[in-house]
């Protein structure tokens, strides 16, 4: 049966409304970082609570979370990937900086990022130490290549890239898009360093179970990385892999040192200016190869175009 015109004008001011609805929602990306933090928060502090327990009866941590890990943080990205971003199956990998395009690219500056911090943490911390400029002493700290290996894979493949695709890959990319006002990059930059911040501690309080100044300083130097990681990932051209190297990178053990056997770094709250120095240069680094590469100018579409510290510093789990 035919419709009436006035009918006809309500159905197509519902419709409206409706699409009118669903647009907005889908442009809220503020709103869409906001919940993927809180529901991950959600899940992984009382994970992080029971984790000890779990630990007591003989189950490792490592092999635990490399199956919680991948099955909580791609759960969450993927759905709200769906139902708040409506964006189509095909695309969410390459929403979320998993793709092609820059591939190499984000694999030099992933490696030489972390190379350059290494490098002149070591470097610092030994001048520091011994209250001079000193000569380095480089040597290889590997013992068995093998197990060297599985410790890398582990770092690189669980917990670099699925860290990286929900603070990077995702929360970072909605804020950037969300903050319309200006300096919006610096903004996503800072808050998404808190929220970083925040997803660690349930691990530093209810596992590593740290005091109050070793808690405070591990957030800062975790703050700081955050920061220095979305840099990196936004002068790669929105490239996750140029993050994940990085990230897994750093919670590996170095495979050099720069420090003689002699050396010992002891506190390392006292090292506060070879921390300063490692991550400014590493944003110099990052920025001079940016250039020098052709620079990459990542767009606000739907579709993005185009050792080091002490193990406890940043956690190999969050």
């Amino acid at each position: 049966m035919a419709l009436a015109p006035s009918d006809r004008r309500k159905s197509s001011s519902l419709f409206q409304s409706s699409a009118g609805s669903s647009s907005r929602r889908k442009d809220d990306h503020l709103l869409h970082a906001i919940v993927a933090s809180a529901v991950f928060m959600a899940i992984w502090t009382p994970y992080r609570y029971v984790t000890p327990f779990v630990i007591s009866k003989g189950i490792s941590i490592l092999v635990l979370d490399s199956f919680v890990k991948p099955a909580v943080k791609i759960g969450i990205v993927f759905s709200c990937l769906r139902f708040l971003d409506e964006v189509p199956k095909g695309r969410y990998l390459e929403e979320l900086g998993v793709k092609r395009e820059g591939l190499v690219r984000g694999i030099i500056l992933g490696t030489l990022s972390w190379f350059s911090y290494t490098s002149v943490w070591q470097y610092s911390a030994l001048c520091v130490l011994r209250r001079r400029i000193s000569f380095p002493s480089f040597r290889l700290t590997v013992h068995d290549l093998s197990e060297y290996f599985t410790e890398l894979c582990f770092y690189i493949l669980i917990v670099g890239f699925f860290e990286e695709i929900l603070a990077r890959g995702y929360i970072f990319r909605e804020l950037y898009r969300g903050i319309k006002w200006k300096f919006n990059l610096i903004s996503s930059l800072l808050v998404t360093g808190c929220i970083f911040s925040l997803f660690h501690v349930p691990i530093d309080v209810f596992v590593s179970r740290m005091g109050g100044g070793q808690l405070s300083f591990h957030l800062l130097f975790v703050f700081s990385f955050s920061i220095l990681a979305g840099f990196l990932f936004f002068r790669s051209g929105w490239q996750i892999v140029s993050v994940t190297i990085f990230h897994g990178l750093m919670d590996t053990t170095p495979f050099f040192s720069l420090l003689p056997p002699d050396v010992q770094l002891g506190g390392a709250e006292g090292l506060t200016i070879s921390y300063f120095l490692s991550f400014t240069t590493s944003a110099l680094v990052i920025e001079i190869m940016h250039r020098a590469m052709g620079r990459v100018k990542p767009s606000e579409g739907r579709v993005m175009s185009s050792s080091s510290a002490p193990t406890f510093l940043l956690s190999s789990v969050s």
